[in-house]
């Protein structure tokens, strides 16, 4: 059976993050492995990206300024088509309540910076192969 990539699917992966520096590392990273990346730098600039890029995958920050990460993720799993997007929380909030509003807003993963790039990456192509993590 092919996988989504195998089958010559575009690989977009939207970051969302109000810190320049990890959008810059992650974004290089990744297309270094062959992603198409854009950036936001909060949740209303994602929802117009996300419009206009149609990301295959998307990776957020949680606090962000105006629209945060979660008002963010909310709006977008009631989206009848972005909903199917799957989406990362990238967070440096380790707490249990923040893990817990991540997964009822609709993320998929929530993870906790700092993330090494390559786990990162797992983690994506899970996602994106096979629409759940099996790592």
């Amino acid at each position: 059976m092919k996988s989504k990539q195998d089958a010559g699917e575009k690989r977009v992966i939207l970051l969302v993050d109000d810190d320049i520096n990890l959008l810059r590392m992650v974004r290089k990273f990744l297309i270094g492995q062959g992603y198409e990346v854009f950036t936001a730098q909060n949740g209303k600039e994602a929802v117009k990206k996300t419009v206009e890029v149609k990301p295959t995958l998307i990776v957020t920050d949680l606090e962000m300024p105006g629209v945060d990460g979660l008002t963010f993720t909310s709006a977008l799993k009631k989206h009848p088509v972005a909903k199917r997007i799957p989406l990362i929380v990238l967070t440096a909030h380790s707490g249990i309540t923040e893990m817990q509003s991540s997964y009822q807003a609709g993320a998929d993963l929530f993870l906790e910076k700092p993330v090494k790039l390559n786990q990162l990456k797992q983690y994506i192509d899970s996602l994106l192969t096979t629409g759940e993590l099996k790592i």
